[in-house]
């Protein structure tokens, strides 16, 4: 899946282990098409810090059991701008997206049903 905002190795999961070369085809597609739209509808950059994650790197970074990121489904984007951070939440409230407010990055999310919004460790 293509965007002009993104490049594929960008969701790739950050290990090094061998299996996880081209790991960013684990991406959900319906989760990248909605984040592709908040894209579109901001003018700053999103700079992915995490995507992807296989279940092992996961642990070793002190993700939670069963993370959306290990289905796909989850990014974590740096973001410090106060205006910027107010920007991005209202299009990911728009679009349907779930979020966790961190000091540094946001957590986006496609949960099933609403979405919600949960604050992170500042």
């Amino acid at each position: 899946m293509k965007s002009p905002f993104f490049e594929p190795e960008e969701f790739q999961c950050k290990c090094d282990y061998i299996a996880c070369i081209d790991s960013y085809n684990f991406m959900s597609e319906g989760f990248l098409q909605l984040l592709f739209k908040v894209r579109a509808q901001i003018d700053f950059p999103l700079v992915v810090t995490s995507a992807y994650r296989c279940k092992r790197h996961n642990k070793d970074v002190g993700g939670v059991p069963n993370s959306s990121h290990t289905k796909g489904l989850a990014v974590d984007v740096r973001i410090t701008s106060p205006l910027d951070r107010y920007e991005l939440i209202e299009q990911l409230i728009y679009h349907g997206l779930s979020f966790g407010v961190y000091s540094n990055f946001i957590h986006i999310e496609k949960k099933r049903g609403d979405p919600q919004c949960f604050h992170g460790k500042y």
